[in-house]
Protein backbone atom coordinates (compact mmCIF):
# COMPACT_ATOMS: atom_id res chain seq x y z
CA UNK A 1 0.00 0.00 0.00
CA UNK A 2 1.22 3.45 -1.00
CA UNK A 3 -0.13 5.70 0.82
CA UNK A 4 0.85 10.22 1.10
CA UNK A 5 -0.42 11.51 4.69
CA UNK A 6 -0.98 15.52 4.10
CA UNK A 7 -1.12 17.20 7.74
CA UNK A 8 -3.41 19.87 8.40
CA UNK A 9 -5.19 21.38 5.09
CA UNK A 10 -7.15 24.33 7.37
CA UNK A 11 -9.08 25.49 4.09
CA UNK A 12 -5.59 25.88 2.53
CA UNK A 13 -7.35 24.49 -0.73
CA UNK A 14 -5.02 26.31 -3.35
CA UNK A 15 -1.85 25.39 -1.54
CA UNK A 16 -3.44 21.69 -1.26
CA UNK A 17 -3.95 21.59 -4.93
CA UNK A 18 -0.09 22.59 -5.35
CA UNK A 19 0.75 19.63 -2.74
CA UNK A 20 -0.67 16.90 -4.75
CA UNK A 21 0.48 17.95 -8.12
CA UNK A 22 3.42 17.71 -7.15
CA UNK A 23 2.94 14.21 -5.66
CA UNK A 24 1.93 13.09 -9.08
CA UNK A 25 -1.78 13.54 -8.57
CA UNK A 26 -4.01 14.02 -11.32
CA UNK A 27 -6.72 16.40 -11.29
CA UNK A 28 -8.93 14.85 -14.51
CA UNK A 29 -12.13 14.35 -12.80
CA UNK A 30 -11.86 17.59 -9.96
CA UNK A 31 -10.50 15.40 -7.32
CA UNK A 32 -6.57 14.39 -7.03
CA UNK A 33 -6.22 10.84 -7.72
CA UNK A 34 -2.83 8.85 -8.38
CA UNK A 35 -2.26 7.37 -11.78
CA UNK A 36 0.34 4.96 -9.67
CA UNK A 37 -3.15 4.02 -7.48
CA UNK A 38 -1.81 5.58 -4.49
CA UNK A 39 -3.98 7.29 -1.82
CA UNK A 40 -4.15 10.16 0.22
CA UNK A 41 -4.86 9.95 3.90
CA UNK A 42 -5.62 13.07 5.44
CA UNK A 43 -4.74 13.64 9.15
CA UNK A 44 -7.73 15.96 10.17
CA UNK A 45 -8.38 19.87 10.50
CA UNK A 46 -9.64 20.53 6.93
CA UNK A 47 -11.13 23.44 7.65
CA UNK A 48 -10.88 26.69 9.52
CA UNK A 49 -8.25 29.94 8.50
CA UNK A 50 -7.71 29.51 5.16
CA UNK A 51 -10.17 30.71 2.20
CA UNK A 52 -11.29 27.33 0.96
CA UNK A 53 -12.61 24.92 3.59
CA UNK A 54 -15.75 24.32 2.25
CA UNK A 55 -14.32 23.15 -1.39
CA UNK A 56 -11.56 21.40 1.03
CA UNK A 57 -14.14 19.39 2.95
CA UNK A 58 -16.26 18.83 -0.72
CA UNK A 59 -13.16 17.08 -2.47
CA UNK A 60 -12.27 14.97 1.02
CA UNK A 61 -15.64 13.79 1.21
CA UNK A 62 -15.46 12.89 -2.72
CA UNK A 63 -12.24 10.82 -2.09
CA UNK A 64 -13.61 9.05 1.20
CA UNK A 65 -16.67 8.11 -0.69
CA UNK A 66 -14.33 6.65 -3.58
CA UNK A 67 -12.39 5.05 -1.32
CA UNK A 68 -9.57 6.56 -2.64
CA UNK A 69 -8.26 8.44 0.50
CA UNK A 70 -8.12 7.68 4.14
CA UNK A 71 -9.18 10.56 6.87
CA UNK A 72 -9.86 11.16 10.66
CA UNK A 73 -11.10 13.97 11.92
CA UNK A 74 -9.53 16.81 13.91
CA UNK A 75 -10.17 18.94 16.55
CA UNK A 76 -11.36 21.78 14.42
CA UNK A 77 -13.17 18.97 12.54
CA UNK A 78 -15.24 17.62 15.78
CA UNK A 79 -15.98 21.63 16.27
CA UNK A 80 -17.73 22.24 13.54
CA UNK A 81 -19.33 18.94 13.35
CA UNK A 82 -20.50 20.22 16.70
CA UNK A 83 -21.58 23.43 15.03
CA UNK A 84 -23.63 21.04 12.57
CA UNK A 85 -25.34 19.71 14.65
CA UNK A 86 -26.68 23.35 16.54
CA UNK A 87 -24.59 23.10 19.25
CA UNK A 88 -23.09 25.83 20.99
CA UNK A 89 -19.78 26.25 20.56
CA UNK A 90 -17.46 29.31 19.91
CA UNK A 91 -17.11 30.49 16.66
CA UNK A 92 -12.89 31.47 17.25
CA UNK A 93 -9.83 30.43 16.15
CA UNK A 94 -10.57 29.58 12.74
CA UNK A 95 -13.88 28.55 12.83
CA UNK A 96 -15.40 31.85 12.02
CA UNK A 97 -13.78 31.69 8.39
CA UNK A 98 -15.52 28.79 7.67
CA UNK A 99 -18.90 29.46 9.31
CA UNK A 100 -18.45 32.61 6.74
CA UNK A 101 -18.29 30.97 3.69
CA UNK A 102 -20.74 28.59 4.87
CA UNK A 103 -23.43 31.48 5.57
CA UNK A 104 -22.35 33.06 2.23
CA UNK A 105 -24.07 30.03 0.22
CA UNK A 106 -27.38 29.87 -0.26
CA UNK A 107 -29.36 27.72 1.64
CA UNK A 108 -29.45 24.44 -0.71
CA UNK A 109 -25.76 24.54 -0.60
CA UNK A 110 -25.84 25.15 2.91
CA UNK A 111 -27.85 21.90 3.15
CA UNK A 112 -25.73 19.71 1.02
CA UNK A 113 -22.18 20.58 2.71
CA UNK A 114 -23.52 20.21 5.72
CA UNK A 115 -25.12 16.60 4.68
CA UNK A 116 -21.63 15.48 3.21
CA UNK A 117 -19.40 16.88 6.19
CA UNK A 118 -21.72 15.36 9.10
CA UNK A 119 -21.16 12.14 6.48
CA UNK A 120 -17.56 12.07 6.37
CA UNK A 121 -17.54 12.80 10.24
CA UNK A 122 -19.53 10.07 11.18
CA UNK A 123 -18.17 7.24 8.96
CA UNK A 124 -14.36 8.12 10.13
CA UNK A 125 -12.70 6.36 12.64
CA UNK A 126 -11.13 8.34 15.22
CA UNK A 127 -7.64 7.05 13.89
CA UNK A 128 -6.85 4.59 11.09
CA UNK A 129 -5.07 1.81 11.68
CA UNK A 130 -3.51 0.78 8.33
CA UNK A 131 -1.09 -1.57 6.93
CA UNK A 132 -2.13 -4.27 9.47
CA UNK A 133 -1.49 -2.14 12.23
CA UNK A 134 1.91 -0.76 11.23
CA UNK A 135 0.41 2.50 10.48
CA UNK A 136 -1.91 5.12 12.57
CA UNK A 137 -2.82 7.86 11.20
CA UNK A 138 -4.21 10.13 14.62
CA UNK A 139 -5.07 13.86 14.49
CA UNK A 140 -3.13 15.11 17.54
CA UNK A 141 -1.05 11.33 17.96
CA UNK A 142 -1.96 8.48 20.34
CA UNK A 143 -0.49 6.55 22.91
CA UNK A 144 1.16 3.07 22.82
CA UNK A 145 -1.68 1.85 25.63
CA UNK A 146 -4.64 3.56 23.93
CA UNK A 147 -4.00 1.67 20.41
CA UNK A 148 -7.46 0.14 19.84
CA UNK A 149 -9.28 2.21 22.16
CA UNK A 150 -11.91 4.71 21.42
CA UNK A 151 -13.15 6.25 24.70
CA UNK A 152 -13.75 9.46 25.74
CA UNK A 153 -9.92 9.85 27.39
CA UNK A 154 -8.77 8.16 23.98
CA UNK A 155 -11.05 10.90 21.82
CA UNK A 156 -9.41 13.90 23.82
CA UNK A 157 -5.82 12.42 23.74
CA UNK A 158 -6.78 12.14 19.86
CA UNK A 159 -7.91 14.98 18.88
CA UNK A 160 -6.02 17.93 21.57
CA UNK A 161 -2.96 15.91 22.09
CA UNK A 162 -1.48 15.07 25.68
CA UNK A 163 -3.10 17.91 27.60
CA UNK A 164 -2.17 19.14 31.12
CA UNK A 165 -5.01 21.32 31.86
CA UNK A 166 -2.94 24.43 31.71
CA UNK A 167 -3.22 26.71 29.01
CA UNK A 168 -0.63 29.09 27.31
CA UNK A 169 -0.89 32.90 27.28
CA UNK A 170 -2.75 32.79 23.66
CA UNK A 171 -5.25 30.39 25.49
CA UNK A 172 -4.65 27.33 24.01
CA UNK A 173 -3.70 24.51 25.98
CA UNK A 174 -0.58 23.35 27.35
CA UNK A 175 1.01 20.03 25.88
CA UNK A 176 3.11 17.21 26.14
CA UNK A 177 5.55 16.10 24.04
CA UNK A 178 3.88 12.50 24.05
CA UNK A 179 6.00 11.46 20.83
CA UNK A 180 9.14 11.64 22.67
CA UNK A 181 8.39 9.09 24.89
CA UNK A 182 6.72 6.79 22.41
CA UNK A 183 7.71 3.15 22.37
CA UNK A 184 5.31 1.39 20.01
CA UNK A 185 6.14 -0.90 17.04
CA UNK A 186 3.25 0.79 14.78
CA UNK A 187 4.82 4.44 12.99
CA UNK A 188 1.76 7.01 14.15
CA UNK A 189 1.83 9.70 11.76
CA UNK A 190 0.06 13.00 13.11
CA UNK A 191 -0.44 16.69 12.98
CA UNK A 192 -1.84 18.81 14.86
CA UNK A 193 1.13 21.09 16.43
CA UNK A 194 2.79 22.85 14.20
Amino acid sequence: MKIDIIGDIHGCYSEFVKLTKKLGYEWDSGIPLHPDGRKLGFVGDLTDRGPQSLQTVEVVYSLVERKSAYYVPGNHCNKLYRFFLGRNVQITHGLETTVAEYRALPPSEQAMIRKKFMRLYEAAPLYAQLDNGRLIIAHAGLRRDYIGRNDKKVQTFVLYGDITGETNPDGTPVRRDWAKRYKGSAWIVYGHTP
